[in-house]
């Protein structure tokens, strides 16, 4: 005889089973779940309250995937949270795919074709998040797999420790409106500036944008109205794209044009072909238009005054 769904987090047979994806239905759409004996089934599905909208999900089943695109995203649609405290998960969505292992976090649009299959019992936690969050993804809000963290990152640690305190304190009268706030903040800081976080398919892309700025700077370094703002124009990026591909590699993007330049100034300062010249002549040549702020910055970069290194 096939068990009857007596709560949504202990499900169990066929029944069970038919409960469990109308619910995965409801919430993720038209599904196609793939189980070798459903009489087997054994999961749960559990709305945690709070003021998040916030569910455990837990199964046996070993596939489950939307071969079809939802209706075109609006601003308004929303994108899950989801991250692994049981058993791994291969999730697949467009031409990307990576592995979910208990503790690691990652973010997925629930409007593009997806497909998870499952090495045992797993148990995840899902988090409705905004769709907005996406204008900080950097390949903008039309991602496949949207973003990885993954568990031995600081990053993921404190989300999934905010996850456990609401998690724990479910259904608690005090309101729990300042993690929820601070899970946001994370999601955020996240997307805006990590690189060890995302995708290797993402670290691709920001790795070759990363070489159209240098190549760019390299090009108009001379160019004393060079700028983040006219870079990021010339690109086709935004604004914050531009400093958040820098960031990540440990500087600013006024700050390497400033030591591309200097050091374009001690070679020239350095160079017995351009001995003749002034030290003024050659700091313009490279962007400078201040005499007093180029020695300034040559002495603090190198520690020598540009005169000091001229030939004799």
């Amino acid at each position: 005889m096939n068990a009857t769904p007596l709560q949504d987090n202990s499900l169990s047979g066929v029944v069970g089973l038919d409960y469990w994806e109308q619910r995965i239905t409801n919430e993720y759409g038209p599904t196609q779940i793939h189980i070798g004996r459903p009489l087997d089934f054994r999961g749960g599905y559990r709305v945690l309250p709070s003021s998040l909208t916030f569910s455990m999900i837990r199964g046996n089943i070993e596939r489950i995937h939307m071969p079809d695109a939802a209706p075109a995203p609006s601003p308004s649609q929303s994108v899950f949270l989801v991250t692994s405290r049981q058993g791994q998960t291969l999730m697949k969505q467009g031409d990307l795919s990576l592995t979910l292992n208990p503790g690691d976090v990652t973010l997925v649009d629930p409007n593009l074709p997806w497909d998870f299959a499952f090495e045992g019992e797993f148990t995840h936690l899902s988090v409705i998040i905004p769709r907005s969050f996406m204008a900080l993804h950097p390949k903008g809000q039309d991602a496949a797999v949207l973003w990885q963290c993954r568990s031995e990152t600081r990053l993921a640690r404190a989300m999934n420790a905010i996850l456990d305190l609401l998690q724990s304190h479910a259904g608690d009268h005090d309101p729990d409106v300042g993690l929820k706030d601070a899970l946001f903040a994370l999601i955020a800081a996240g997307l805006a500036s990590s690189s060890d976080d995302i995708t290797e398919t993402t670290k691709y892309a920001a790795a070759k944008t990363f070489q159209r700025a240098r190549i760019y700077i390299e090009e108009y370094l001379s160019d004393p109205n060079l700028s983040p703002t006219t870079l990021a124009i010339d690109l086709g990026l935004s604004l914050r794209t531009v400093h958040r591909l820098f960031q990540q590699h440990g500087t600013t993007v006024s700050s390497y044009i400033m030591h591309k330049r200097l050091e374009r100034c001690h070679d020239y300062l350095t160079s017995h072909t351009h001995r003749n010249r002034s030290i003024t002549d050659i700091a313009f040549e490279w962007g400078f238009n201040d005499h007093a702020y180029f020695s300034r910055s040559f002495r603090r970069h190198f520690g020598v005054t540009p005169n000091s290194i001229r030939p004799r």
